[in-house]
């Protein structure tokens, strides 16, 4: 029969041999509900863990004992994002195991002598073996290629995007999609005359459309990967401050807190956090899956949960639906109103360039910041390098609800 909570002891103590993590419960003040917390050694310093459901709190704690009373710190001490790391490097190499997958790439290196020529071998041995291809009209690759990506879930707006240009490159190219040419799409998006910017958002969606004509065999090669790129003046991204988002935080309602949070502290984009059920939130994991009907870009990727995100979140975990459910008109309706009372304008997607900025300034690793955020490294090197200080985003991580937010304000 399961305890009541009148029948536990605590603090709930979870041990294995001469390890033991004492497990205590505590009271949110401010919001009135539980949570659950135990101090972490295994990396050798004092690390308060907080959880919104005992038994994930229990089940963490056993795998750490369990970890340490064998010796085995090193896998005890694993952050989430290591957590996170693994777990997405499984599936990357399956049906490999991810050992079988590390031997063949040392083994590989050490042929070529360079990790960097890799991919540049594997081009070459394509190259070397192309196949005949598949004769195929470009209007009906168009039509095959919005047809799978329909079938994958992508969103109504990036589809007619992605109708709109295509359609009208279809209109110019009125043969065989595998007769295209590197000068033949050059000519053609130079005769547009469009903006920079526009003209880089028709070269993304052909070299979109031309790597799935290559993996359906109607092209040997994708020509867009030769077509010069231009340049394209980029605004300077906005950011909040930590002052001015502990005041955002402290004026914003249960509802909203995670949207906020999600942003501040996770980078999710807000189309993505619209799209966000509870059940995506792995708490034990230490991660959250953004699947690929989620994303954006249509590709899965794992977050990691932050410190500063596991303990405003932590009484969201036994939660189940939508994390936003609201929809996005009334979402905008709330963000005004949440910043019209902290007395700040609203900036355009600041909370994700925040977290950019800060992440990127905490921890130096702009490969990692672009796998959470679902960008590439070098746009997250060229946009948030250098635009906020160390101190600066230790203290934004640092945000904590007790130190944050003394009320709620319901918006409505």
């Amino acid at each position: 029969m399961k305890a009541t909570k009148a029948a536990i002891k605590w603090p709930v103590v979870i041990f294995e041999g001469r390890e033991k993590i004492r497990i205590y419960r505590r009271e949110n003040k401010t919001r009135g509900y539980p949570f659950y917390q135990f101090a972490d050694y295994s990396s050798g310093k004092r690390k308060m863990r907080s959880f919104g459901d005992l038994e994930n709190a229990k089940n963490e704690a056993r795998r750490i004992v369990k970890l340490l009373s064998r010796g085995d710190a090193y896998a005890a001490s694993m952050t989430a994002k290591d957590r996170a790391s693994y777990v997405r490097a499984v599936e990357i190499v399956a049906p490999d195991s991810l050992e079988v997958a590390a031997a063949r790439y040392a083994e590989v290196v050490e042929v070529l002598g360079d990790s960097q020529l890799l991919l540049q071998a594997a081009r070459e041995f394509a190259r070397r073996h192309k196949v005949a291809v598949a004769p195929l009209k470009t209007s009906e690759a168009v039509s095959e290629f919005l047809k799978a990506k329909e079938s994958k879930g992508a969103s109504k707006r990036y589809l007619g995007d992605l109708r709109a240009r295509l359609g009208r490159f279809a209109e110019a190219f009125q043969c065989n999609v595998g007769a295209i040419d590197k000068a033949m799409i050059q000519e053609w998006l130079d005769s547009l005359k469009v903006s920079a910017r526009t003209y880089g958002h028709f070269r993304t969606v052909l070299n979109t459309f031309f790597e799935f004509t290559l993996s359906r065999n109607w092209s040997q090669e994708n020509p867009v990967a030769g077509v010069g790129r231009v340049k394209v003046k980029e605004s300077d991204k906005q950011v909040f401050t930590p002052s001015e988002l502990r005041g955002i935080l402290h004026h914003s309602d249960s509802n909203f807190i995670p949207v906020v949070c999600l942003g501040a502290f996770a980078g999710l984009r807000s189309a993505e956090i619209g799209r966000l059920q509870w059940e995506d939130f792995n708490w034990q994991a230490g991660c959250i899956t953004i699947g690929a009907k989620t994303a954006k870009t249509g590709s899965r990727r794992l977050v990691p949960i932050t410190d500063a995100l596991s303990n405003w979140l932590a009484g969201y975990a036994a939660k189940t639906g939508p994390v936003w459910a609201y929809g996005q008109d009334h979402l905008h309706k709330v963000q005004n109103r949440t910043v019209t009372a902290v007395g700040i304008p609203w900036k355009h997607n600041a909370l994700r360039h925040s977290f950019a900025s800060y992440r990127l300034a905490n921890i130096k690793d702009a490969a990692q910041v672009a796998h959470e955020m679902g960008n590439s490294a070098s746009m997250v090197h060229r946009h948030y390098k250098e635009l906020v200080t160390e101190e600066t985003a230790r203290e934004w991580f640092n945000i904590m609800p007790e130190a944050s937010m003394e009320k709620i304000v319901q918006l409505g």
